[in-house]
């Protein structure tokens, strides 16, 4: 079984991740995440199954009740816009459709735009529809704060004994570049080492008199670095690339390749998805162990007798029969003086806590689910299709979710309404 780590008390908050590699669903088909399976936690000398939840869970409250465990369904990230209305507004860390202009950048070699760097931290963008954090492909984090293993690392990038936490150094290649800058409104070109995969984006100037976009007076000669900035009407210097623009349009492939081994800082989303179920605010009132009991719904469609079917719902103890593993409420420091946990392949879990696997076992590989495509400024005026869909989208849909659709803002028809 699985070993679970968390921490007690109630300052800290943790989560329960089930893991399958390959098990075909853990989610609804084309529900993003909703699942019918459920956890309950039950006191160590228990038996899954037969045994009623323990009262130690502090939270969710009233975990001692079975019905408590029914209703704690694991972190998703669906909107089922129809629902959405005062009285139930779906809110949390959620998927992002976000527009962006393709721009072609003109570069002018052997030099930099100084004192412009686009301050990267508290900044995110959309890959593949959800926001992550752009700090994430910062060398230091990267690559020295993290051991990045797999094609999108970049870490010949990384100074070490340079870069530092709060370094604004990103490790991409001029792909990559690019792919951000024009999900970035901030930002109106980048800095790249002319030897190195090593990048500084930088930010857009409210002053024309401060921005080298319009001021190429204001660039700094340097033999070590490209400055590359997005095309406008103003800027006709430099030299054009005449190959166009490259776009990681399979961006999202590379990023899960079977072949290539990434950590977290190269991709993984907060919600469940088919391999994963993530069951987030557990909290315990003291220390100890504990077992972790889990409901498949699959198992009991197909065999509970007709009579005690509920359509798949967990409702009873004897529902959540199969023993997930072992959960260890103690501080890390504290198990690591258990021998079992010296050589173990522990993971992160996203919301909290760690979750264990004893050799011979492996820790799943988990490959995050492509969400959806951002969308191009460019598709959206020139598709007729997408204005009329839109149109009654934006005119009709409820307008707390529609003033905040930054797809909307493209509809002439709702503009000239609000």
């Amino acid at each position: 079984g699985v070993d679970y780590v968390l921490d007690p008390g109630m300052d800290s908050a943790g989560s329960l991740e089930v893991s399958y590699a390959n098990t075909p669903t853990l989610t609804a088909d084309g529900l993003a995440g909703i699942s019918r399976d459920r956890i309950t936690i039950i006191d160590c000398k228990g038996t899954c199954g037969v045994s009623k939840p323990t009262a130690e869970v502090a939270v969710p409250a009233n975990a001692g009740s079975i019905e408590t465990w029914n209703l704690h369904w694991p972190l998703h990230h669906y909107i089922d816009h129809p629902h959405n209305d005062s009285e139930n507004v779906f809110s949390g860390d959620l998927p992002q459709v976000v527009s962006y202009t393709e721009r072609n950048y003109v570069n002018f070699d052997g030099y930099f735009c100084g004192q412009n760097n686009l301050d990267i931290s508290g900044i995110h963008l959309s890959m593949d529809g959800v926001l992550q954090p752009l700090s994430t492909h910062q060398c230091f984090q990267k690559c020295a704060a993290n051991q990045c293993v797999g094609d999108l690392c970049f870490c010949d990038g990384h100074f070490s004994g340079y870069d530092g936490p709060t370094s604004n150094a990103l490790c991409l290649d001029a792909t990559m570049a690019r792919y951000f800058c024009d999900r970035l409104p901030d930002c109106e070109g980048f800095d790249m080492h002319a030897g190195a995969n090593r990048v500084f984006l930088n930010a857009k100037s409210t002053d024309d008199a401060t921005s080298c976009e319009t001021n190429v007076a204001l660039m700094t000669a340097d033999a070590n670095y490209n400055h590359f900035v997005a095309q406008s009407d103003v800027v006709d210097q430099g030299t054009e690339n005449t190959d166009g623009p490259i776009y990681v349009e399979n961006l999202y492939n590379r990023l899960v390749d079977d072949d290539v081994t990434s950590t977290r800082t190269e991709l993984d989303w907060a919600f469940s998805w088919k391999q994963v179920l993530r069951f987030t605010g557990i909290q315990f009132n003291s220390g100890g162990k504990f077992k972790l009991c889990f409901c498949d719904s699959e198992h009991l469609r197909t065999s509970l007798p007709t009579e005690e079917f509920t359509g798949g719902a967990c409702s009873t103890e004897k529902h959540y029969s199969v023993e997930i593993g072992t959960i260890h409420v103690s501080s890390v420091s504290c198990l690591l003086t258990d021998s079992k946990f010296q050589r173990v392949d522990c993971r992160s879990q996203y919301h909290g806590g760690l979750r264990c696997y004893r050799p011979p076992v492996e820790a799943p590989r988990l490959i995050p689910p492509r969400v959806q495509d951002d969308v191009r400024v460019s598709d959206l005026v020139a598709t007729d299709a997408f204005q009329a869909a839109m149109g009654t989208w934006c005119l009709y849909g409820p307008e707390e979710v529609t003033q905040n659709d930054p797809r909307c803002q493209l509809v002439a028809a709702y503009q000239s309404v609000r």
